[in-house]
């Protein structure tokens, strides 16, 4: 079987409203955080005078990617050409940020995936962490490799084929965080 690596680039997509605007103005944007940090955000300019509030989030596994998709597929209901808000229906711009999304999200649901993960430094205390972070999402369509690499060695460990791992935007953000983890690739099999 065949590998290719997908580029990853979690986050969430988020759908925002302020209570000022009407109805139909929503924000479509991304975001690598949650999505009630992102409304505090723009709510806080003093020119602001209501906060925004959060419509619809959705996780995603390359957000720079969904949002790009998002924008395209919502272009005619653009306000402005250099802004994020759109002036269409709310099931409408629901709708859309779920199925593009999904569509992105597609590589993580390949079944038999590949999770790699590059240690930073060949230490085994390394690895028992990943494995005891690992543990609770066990069962999903994932084998994990980890890469543990120094000056002097490289070793690849690949954790058993029973040791499935359920990949998600979620997942991949929480393992980017650890500042033991140098990089994490997924290799998804070719069609």
């Amino acid at each position: 079987m065949r590998f290719a690596n997908v580029l990853i680039d979690p986050g969430r997509i988020y759908i925002l409203r302020n209570p000022l605007h009407q109805d139909a103005l929503v924000k479509i944007g991304r975001t690598r955080d949650i999505a009630e940090k992102r409304a505090i955000q723009l709510s806080s300019p003093s020119g602001v005078p209501y906060k925004f509030e959060v419509l619809y989030e959705e996780e995603v596994a390359d957000c720079s990617l969904a949002e790009k998709l998002i924008h395209r597929e919502l272009e005619q209901y653009r306000v402005q050409r250099r802004r994020e808000f759109f002036q269409l229906p709310l099931k409408l711009a629901v709708r859309t940020v779920f199925q593009i999304c999904l569509k992105v999200n597609q590589s993580l649901i390949k079944e038999r995936s590949r999770l790699a993960i590059w240690l930073n430094d060949a230490d085994m205390e390394y690895a028992h962490k990943l494995k005891n972070f690992l543990l609770p999402i066990r069962g999903g369509h994932s084998a994990v490799y980890v890469i543990l690499k120094n000056e002097k060695a490289e070793c690849h460990l690949q954790l058993g084929e029973n040791y499935l791992i359920h990949c998600t935007p979620d997942v991949l953000t929480k393992l980017r965080q650890e500042p033991w983890i140098q990089e994490v690739f997924l290799h998804v099999p070719l069609e």
